[in-house]
């Protein structure tokens, strides 16, 4: 929270003369504290196309599993729907990327790939349940960083993918969202 001061000065009668007093206004709180430095991971190009591009891989992975392996058909229809909308808009956040000059080179989670290596040998209802949660956890996380990155990123073609990609993410984690509903009905 921003506070400004502001110092009103009543002008009286045009026979006086008013002047300012000399009391100095010392400003306290976050309005003191020196400019920030450089700008958050989130809103650079290169973090931020890495981080995304890690994020997309291991949602991707996971939802290739589920298609493969779930044994409900919604949650395949869902894993596809996803393989199909990531995979697109991975292809063009890579493509994006490497036409700005950036590195493509994806960030993966600090505990993707034991996740995955968890899911590979699940099968049937388990494995759903354990996609549906980890596709939240990751999807939500992927949301903010992709919010962030709209909102006060550095590259505009970036910036442009962020705001298109923005809304289909985040219905792909209402729809995992409503998947797990279902999974933990059937329980």
């Amino acid at each position: 929270m921003l506070f400004v001061a502001t110092t009103l000065l009543l002008i009286p009668a045009c026979s006086e003369q008013v002047s300012a007093p000399e009391d100095k206004i010392e400003v306290t709180g976050q309005s003191a504290q020196p400019p920030a430095g450089p700008a958050p991971q989130e809103v650079q190009g290169q973090p931020f196309a890495s981080s995304v591009l890690g994020s997309l891989d291991f949602s991707l992975a996971s939802a290739k599993l589920a298609s493969e392996r779930g044994e409900g058909a919604n949650t395949r229809a869902l894993a596809q729907k996803m393989v199909a909308e990531l995979g697109a808009a991975r292809q063009e956040l890579a493509s994006i990327a490497e036409a700005g000059g950036l590195k493509v080179e994806a960030t993966p989670g600090p505990t993707d790939q034991s996740d995955l290596a968890i899911l590979s040998s699940t099968h049937g209802a388990p494995l759903e349940k354990a996609v549906a949660e980890q596709q939240m956890e990751s999807l939500t996380l992927l949301i903010g960083t992709v919010r962030a990155y709209k909102n006060g990123g550095d590259n505009p073609a970036l910036k442009a993918w962020a705001e298109k990609h923005q809304g289909p993410i985040n219905d792909r984690l209402l729809d995992v969202q409503t998947l797990q509903a279902e999974l933990e009905g059937n329980r």
